[in-house]
């Protein structure tokens, strides 16, 4: 379950928010995540990690080497992890690769509907029939969208068997969380099972070794040998019987083997040709490697020089927050000093207005009096005006009413001496050849008594 690549560089990872448990510290949390890094990905992975190795008290050399233990690395690192979040961030983004693959295996497809206490017991089954470490269900239950369940972690490292199992696994000692545990005496019980399987691996598993290693023919007279020296240190003739009936019983077993010698020696043959191949590819990879991490040291130097150019920046930005602080509450003195001067001045410039409209006020008041006055006797002549106008009018409607009668009787005279003119047109003409008159000389001679006159 440990990721087996290193870091990718320039690769799009997701941002995972650093997640903290309450009641957990969080270096047990980290101590977890570091161990998806297996054996030998760890050293070349942290050898990008400048401040933090060397807050972890860790040299390059030391990884380059491999001085130190898979589980000595975690113990010292994780209580530094946050010194770099993006160490952090391809930590959390390799367990989440591992998760994406595995957790269709693990939960099935109802996981995206399970509850609290189906999570809580779904991955202590998981522990239980150790088909899921104890610290790949501390990391699962802290990045599961983004710590939706990391509550859960409190609750399994409070009983003694998983902080026991995390132990095993990472190295790392869960002190607190009201347990009281001997680790003294699981120590001891490791080193014990740790020696038990040592020496059954050497019982078991060193003769075939040695076997495997000689030519076929070599391999079955020392399989042989073995049997007749087993069976010559009986001293009952019974015991040695029942040993050489055993060893003709195992003849066959052997002549089989060495059938099985022999094809295993042929594909040991193709599998050294491979394994040659293999190695060029590796010294090749190697130097590549070096060459990376050579040039990850200039980077690292680059990046340190960076960094505390980013802390003179810091102490700058700090200097210049504190100097405009001193400026803001010099400011705000100002500014109420202004305010209180500004209002002293306009408090006395409204007094003075205030007295200044008082007497344009008291004159206004006198000349609207004095206009008061004047506007009655203005009103008083409008009115013998207004009578005297009404009683011309009166008069002239009468005078041009006895006009319009005049005129009127005027055109029906007018009218009738025009007619009369007409009818004796001739005998007129006669008079007037006679008398030698015209009709304005008739005019002037005749008096009419109703022609109008004008004034």
């Amino acid at each position: 379950m440990a990721v087996n690549a290193g870091r990718k560089k320039g690769s799009k990872r997701k941002r995972f928010p650093y997640i903290e448990v309450e009641g957990i510290e969080s270096r047990y949390l980290d101590a977890a995540l570091l161990k998806v890094c297996g054996d030998g990905v760890l050293e070349h992975s942290l050898s990008d990690e400048f401040k933090l190795i060397k807050k972890a008290g860790i040299t390059l050399q030391e990884l380059k080497r491999k001085e130190r233990s898979h589980k000595e690395l975690i113990e010292l690192v994780s209580p530094h992890l946050l010194e770099s979040y993006d160490y952090y961030n391809f930590l959390a983004n390799s367990w989440d690769e591992i998760l994406q693959k595995t957790i269709h295996l693990y939960f099935e497809n109802d996981y995206a509907s399970f509850t609290i206490e189906d999570w809580d017991n779904q991955i202590r089954n998981l522990i239980d029939e150790e088909v899921m470490p104890v610290y790949g269900a501390i990391n699962t239950m802290r990045l599961y969208k983004n710590g939706e369940i990391k509550e859960l972690i409190y609750t399994f490292l409070k009983e003694e068997k998983y902080v026991v199992k995390f132990y095993r696994e990472t190295g790392i000692k869960i002190e607190g969380q009201g347990l009281d545990i001997n680790w003294d005496g699981i120590i001891d019980d490791e080193l014990e099972e740790y020696f038990e399987l040592e020496d059954e691996l050497e019982e078991n598993s060193l003769p075939e070794v040695e076997l495997f290693e000689r030519s076929p023919d070599e391999a079955l007279r020392m399989a042989a040998k073995i049997i007749l020296n087993v069976s010559e240190r009986v001293s009952d003739l019974e015991e040695a019987e029942k040993y050489k009936k055993l060893y003709e019983s195992e003849k066959d077993k052997v002549a089989e083997l060495t059938r099985d010698l022999k094809s295993r020696d042929s594909q040991v043959k193709s599998l050294s040709k491979e394994n040659r191949a293999l190695t060029k590819s590796v010294e090749s990879l190697n130097g590549k490697i070096e060459q990376q991490l050579k040039e990850s040291g200039r980077l690292g130097e680059a990046l340190g020089e960076i960094r505390k150019e980013n802390e003179d920046l810091g102490k700058d930005k700090a200097s210049l927050e504190r100097r405009v602080g001193t400026l803001e509450k010099e400011a705000n003195s100002i500014t109420e000093k202004i305010k209180k001067e500004l209002k002293n001045d306009f408090d006395k410039k409204t007094i003075k207005m205030q007295d200044e409209f008082g007497e344009e006020i008291f004159l206004l008041e006198k000349r609207i009096e004095d206009l008061q006055r004047l506007l009655e006797d203005e009103q008083a002549k409008n009115s013998e005006l207004s009578d005297l106008l009404e009683t011309t009018s009166k008069e002239f409607t009468t005078i041009k009413y006895n006009l319009e009668v005049v005129e009127k009787e005027r055109n029906e005279l007018s009218d009738q001496v025009n007619q009369a003119l007409a009818n004796e047109e001739k005998k007129v003409t006669e008079d007037d050849i006679m008398f030698g008159f015209d009709e304005e000389d008739l005019e002037e001679f005749v008096e009419f008594d109703n022609k109008p006159t004008r004034n």
